[in-house]
């Protein structure tokens, strides 16, 4: 009589990997900007470049630390009075992408002040802070931030002044992969910039710059044991003339242990991408009352065709464009001018904007007032 047993165990092996130190902080801690290099553009608004300690930083109603961690940060402010974005502070250094460790963090913060807008040049406009990094002179990742760009994702400021709002970004973890330039010298560059009118400026802060290993695999191992018993029973009579019947019973066990080993790597699953709605909101005309243009601002969950119409006061229309709306903040420049190219006179103007989302077939309005005044 033969009977198998199979017992499965189950052990589970994980791999960890480790960090590595190898700029340590961006070498702030030293208390200076040795490895960096400064430069600026046109200087005229006194754009500079300097190491900070713990405290607020201005324009961000104490709520922005200056310092991420440790004692100490960079700060870039880029000042004003040039054109075209001309005054800026910039710190780059070389870093040797170093054998297995191929990310790059860094930690960044803003302040930044708005609003300008120049046709649909809106993004371009505003101050903005830029990091990026360049393999031999050509950019292989850039990150902004912008007030226009990134309206939603900062953080209200000193909002005392209508026409010089500050919004802050929070400190913010960028990590960067780098395996493909491992061993390569690569540039790192961040820079602060003024904005497109010269008007409004920003700081930038840096902090908690190193390299790190990324995670490796975590291979699962599954280890199965298979047990094999076999019972043999051997019955050994003894007669005697007493009619004594004696019986002995011989077990002889057989165990045999087979490992099977079953390496289960983990799987990352697809994701397939919705497409929401689109929505719109509008944000209203700037400057209210226009004299010379006003520009009507409006935000679009997703892309859509945009109809925006201008009525005169009696219902006469006055304007209409017709626009492809892009995911974001978007902005039309009214010249004030009719469909005639003519300016109109002065008075109060109903804007209409039609939102036509073709993905879901359904359309959706805003309307707002605007006053021209000559």
């Amino acid at each position: 009589m033969v009977r198998i047993y199979y017992l499965t165990f189950i052990f589970m092996f994980f791999i960890s990997y480790s960090f590595s130190g190898f700029i340590t902080n961006g070498d702030f801690e030293e208390g200076n900007l040795n490895g960096w290099t400064v430069s600026y553009g046109i200087a005229s608004g006194g754009s500079t470049v300097k190491i900070v300690t713990s405290g607020f930083a201005v324009n961000s109603n104490n709520r922005l630390n200056m310092v991420h961690s440790g004692n100490y940060a960079a700060q870039l402010y880029s000042g004003y009075g040039s054109d075209y974005h001309q005054n800026w502070a910039r710190i780059e250094r070389n870093e040797t992408v170093p054998i297995g460790f191929t990310n790059l963090v860094m930690w960044f913060a803003a302040v930044l002040c708005g609003v300008h807008y120049m046709g649909n040049e809106g993004y371009n406009s505003d101050s903005y802070v830029l990091l990026e990094i360049l393999n031999a002179g050509t950019p292989i990742y850039t990150q902004r931030f912008s007030f226009f760009d990134n309206y939603d994702a900062l953080l209200p400021g000193n909002m005392s002044s209508p026409s010089i709002p500050w919004k802050y970004l929070p400190w913010t973890k960028i990590t960067i992969p780098l395996a493909p330039y491992e061993g390569q010298t690569l540039t790192i560059r961040y820079t602060a910039y003024d904005c497109e009118y010269s008007a409004h400026y920003c700081y930038g802060y840096i902090d908690d710059f190193d390299f790190e290993k990324p995670p490796s695999p975590t291979p699962t191992y599954t280890e199965t044991f298979t047990a094999t018993q076999t019972h043999t029973n051997t019955p050994t009579f003894t007669i005697t003339p007493t009619h004594s019947n004696t019986s002995t019973i011989t077990n002889t066990n057989t165990f045999t242990a087979t490992p099977t080993y079953t390496p289960t790597f983990t799987a990352t699953p697809t994701v397939t991408p919705t497409i929401i709605p689109a929505n719109l909101t509008l944000i209203g005309p700037f400057p209210n009352p226009a004299g010379y243009e006003s520009n009507i601002v409006y935000y679009l969950s997703r892309f859509a065709d945009i109809t925006i119409r201008v009525f005169s006061v009696s219902g006469e229309l006055v304007r209409q464009v017709k626009l492809k709306g892009q995911t974001g903040y978007n902005n039309w420049n009214w010249d004030l001018k009719n469909n005639s190219e003519k300016k109109v006179a002065s008075g109060i103007y109903i804007i209409h904007i039609i939102m036509d989302d073709s993905i879901y077939k359904r359309k959706e309005d805003a309307w707002c007032k605007a006053s021209v005044v000559k």
